[in-house]
């Protein structure tokens, strides 16, 4: 992504705006404050003191930012005792609140401690991009991914089983402490800017198996859209059509051709109705967006299972 590096000025110690609604301390060796936000994006700033040193050394952007040499060419001080200020207008000031707790080790910081929404997720990824942080913050996201994915609607049997009653609707994921759709794109948004194969793998795969609508849908969003190639919309949209119908037409396929169906104790026709009643079902739904992948896999266990039994000469 493209940035142009913002505009330092010093202020006194004791000078604070006074259209900032909050000031986040981070380091007893105050020499730096970030001016976090703006007032298009929201009503008050924040300003987020914090150690340069640290800066510095976990983000090369921020090292260029604050040398000597760019410094005394902007003819700002360079000498201790005063606090510099960084505009960062374009920046969201909760993922930069996070990202300076966790470089400034404030694990008991609630942010730090609480599992952000994918929203959140993907602003700090998007600013951990900006500044070079990959390596310096890769641990804490790399937890933070890992924790998301236990709260995948994907996580178990009984949980597909309770969501099918209710579609997989966002609003009764939520109240579960779910993920819905939205939240898997945005950490499978996070993950792609973040270089990480595996969890942008998990994240995209949930994301397939639970969405209902066009995958169209994924690039309404600015931010996303931003992050995300729309080859990535196609590709899942593609792949999610190439599962069902696998789906069909492995079914069909062993309907029509294989003979151990058709044995003289009725077992055969059993296994036959499981399956013809579950292809009659397959997107049998009352608003016609069709069943998600989940809802597919999981009616598909039980005619599979006795499937299993069946063709292990079971019944001979």
């Amino acid at each position: 992504m493209e940035f142009t590096i913002p505009d330092v000025i010093d202020v006194e110690p004791d000078m604070v705006k006074d259209n900032m609604a909050d000031q986040t301390t981070f380091s007893p060796d105050l020499d730096l404050a970030l001016i976090v936000g703006s007032e298009k994006k929201s009503p008050e700033k924040e300003r987020i003191l914090v150690s340069s040193v640290v800066l510095r050394l976990a983000s090369p952007v921020f090292a260029a930012m604050l040398s000597p040499p760019w410094m005394e060419s902007q003819g700002l001080s360079t000498k201790s005792g005063s606090i510099k200020e960084i505009e960062l207008p374009e920046d969201d000031a909760t993922a930069m609140r996070f990202i300076c707790a966790t470089l400034h080790h404030q694990n008991n910081d609630t942010i730090v401690k609480e599992v952000p929404s994918g929203r959140t997720f993907l602003h700090i990824a998007v600013l951990t991009d900006k500044y070079d942080l990959n390596r310096a913050l890769r641990f804490a996201l790399v937890c933070f991914m890992e924790a998301a994915s236990c709260r995948s609607p994907l996580k178990d049997r009984a949980c597909i089983s309770e969501l099918q009653k209710v579609g997989f609707s966002t609003d009764d994921l939520h109240k579960r402490h779910l993920l819905a759709w939205p939240d898997l794109l945005d950490f499978a948004a996070a993950a792609y800017l973040l270089n990480d194969c595996k969890w942008f793998n998990k994240f995209a795969f949930d994301l397939m198996a639970i969405h209902r609508q066009s995958s169209a849908d994924f690039l309404l969003d600015d931010l996303v859209s931003s992050v995300l190639p729309p080859r990535f919309a196609v590709l899942l949209g593609e792949r999610a059509l190439q599962f069902r119908l696998n789906i069909l037409k492995n079914i069909q396929k062993r309907l029509k051709s294989d003979s151990k169906y058709h044995c003289p104790c009725g077992g055969g026709r059993y296994i036959t109705e499981l399956f013809e009643s579950f292809v009659a079902n397959f997107d049998d739904t009352d608003d016609g967006l069709g069943k998600p992948l989940a809802s597919l896999l999981y009616d598909m266990e039980d005619p599979a299972q006795e499937d299993t039994f069946f063709l292990q000469d079971y019944c001979s």
